[in-house]
Order: C-alpha cells, then sequence, then structure tokens
C-alpha cells in the first residue's frame, strides 16, 4: 500500500499476505456484483 511505500518501510511477508487477502476479497465483491 502507497503508505507503508512512502514511509519506506519494507513490508513483511504476513503484512503483503494481509494485503492481497483484502485485495482478493474486495476484486471478487466487485466482480460478483458485475
Amino acid at each position: 500500500p502507497p503508505d507503508y511505500s512512502k514511509r519506506g518501510q519494507p513490508l513483511t511477508k504476513i503484512q503483503t499476505l494481509k494485503y492481497t487477502i483484502e485485495y482478493i476479497n474486495k476484486l471478487s465483491d466487485i466482480l460478483d456484483r458485475a
């Protein structure tokens, strides 16, 4: 996510996994409505 890259903090694997799951959930939500 942008706020992490602005601060220059490397994402941990757990954080990356969390954001990936959130992204997939939002994406499938959009696809379900389409």
